[in-house]
């Protein structure tokens, strides 16, 4: 039924699972940005995936949202030719004669802090459609989650950083990579530096430089002006001794307002300490991509 099922769709609707996989909890309007569709033309396939027991609307705080479930999970395990354990939960204790519950893995998370998963959402949508409006612009791919975790080892020790996410731009044929960390206001001071402190070791262990791409730009976005300030002096008190990195800081009011290309952006780190660490052709191709905020 499975192999049928793969038959059967078009490749829009296959486009649509893997997206989901990636990004579960997805809304309509968000895949349809990151498909470059018409909205009628999600919803149409997204109602077809829903009526053959691909996909399934879950009601959120922050509007309908869609995942994956048990002909979806089951139909893109087998045609990558992995097992459903690898990407779901299954939940063995249904009743007899019922379908064991399917649940994509990283999913429970997501629904939990679904504010925060929105917020990271909305912000890549703008990011694309800002792209549309300036040639050479353009959001070559984005991860979140698990896949954009990194886990490294420095004389004996572990460490781990998590992002929020990690994308590379392309602005005038130059690729630049960012990571992103999105703020509802419910990080304190502590964890704040916890979190800098970790992007302090991973760029001073250079584990970085084993993907052979430049070192990511670091942009946070905060909730309100107060907690960015807050978040400007975690950073310079935990990375402004370290080589090469490069923050900036919005909030997202002006993020909402203004889009993400517009001059928002706040250097978290002084500029002298900055300019002399970066090289001046590395640093323009850095302002072409955040602009700043005029005065700044």
């Amino acid at each position: 039924m499975i192999a049928l099922l793969g038959v059967r769709l078009t490749p829009c609707q296959w486009s649509i699972l893997r997206r989901l996989l990636a990004h579960p909890l997805l809304s309509d309007e968000e895949l349809a940005a990151f498909l470059s569709l018409q909205r009628t033309s999600v919803r149409c396939s997204l109602y077809a995936l829903h009526q053959l027991g691909c996909l399934e609307p879950i009601p959120t705080k922050v509007g309908k949202r869609w995942r994956l479930c048990g002909h979806g999970l089951r139909l893109i395990a087998a045609a990558n030719q992995m097992h459903i354990r690898n990407m779901a939960v299954i939940f063995d204790d249904a009743a007899d004669g019922e379908t064991p519950i399917v649940s994509q893995r990283g999913e429970a998370w997501l629904l939990k802090h679904m504010q925060h998963t929105a917020g990271i959402y909305g912000f890549f949508v703008d990011l694309v459609q800002a792209a549309k409006q300036k040639p050479g612009y353009a959001l070559c791919w984005w991860e979140t989650g698990a896949v954009c975790e990194r886990r490294y080892r420095v004389h004996e020790q572990w460490y781990n950083l998590k992002p929020d996410a990690l994308a590379e731009c392309c602005v005038g044929g130059q690729h630049i990579r960012f990571w992103l960390e999105w703020d509802c206001g419910t990080m304190n001071v502590r964890d704040l530096a916890i979190k800098f402190t970790s992007y302090a070791h991973y760029i001073a262990s250079r584990e970085w430089a084993r993907e052979r791409s430049m070192l990511p730009v670091l942009l946070c976005v905060a909730p309100d002006i107060a907690q960015e300030r807050r978040m400007q002096r975690v950073v310079q008190a935990r990375l402004t001794h370290t080589p090469g990195v490069v923050v900036w800081t919005t909030t997202e009011v002006l993020l909402n307002e203004l889009g993400p290309l517009a001059p928002i952006w706040l250097q978290g780190i002084p500029q002298r300490r900055q300019a002399a660490q970066l090289g001046d052709s590395l640093r323009q191709r850095l302002l072409d991509v955040i602009p700043l905020k005029k005065g700044v």
